[in-house]
């Protein structure tokens, strides 16, 4: 699914505060995204995710990056509890390498 979302990523957050922190301090930006996978995450797998962004994640893997359309590939991470969402783009590591919220 293309779409163009009012997202700012952030190169390597170290977890969810950091990327909050560094997104209060910059201006968002319009991106077109790609998104090519979507995961749902209880509770504990959005805190575990959430509280170190450079845990191994193998679904990551091989994934993200920019198209030859210039589309943002990205992961959709949706919180069942909160429906918060993070976009992900692994660039192609196991990761979460740039990490944004819309």
């Amino acid at each position: 699914m293309k779409i163009d979302l009012k997202i700012n990523f952030v190169r390597k957050p170290i977890n969810l505060v950091d990327l909050q922190d560094s997104i209060k301090k910059s201006n968002n930006s319009i991106e077109k995204v790609k998104i090519i996978g979507v995961l749902k995450y209880g509770v504990k797998q959005w805190e575990k995710l959430t509280n170190n962004f450079y845990l191994e994640n193998p679904y990551f893997s091989n994934k993200g990056g920019i198209d030859k359309d210039g589309y943002t590939n990205v992961i959709m991470i949706i919180n069942t509890i909160t429906k918060e969402k993070l976009f992900i783009n692994p660039e192609g590591y196991s990761y979460a390498r740039y990490v944004g919220l819309e």
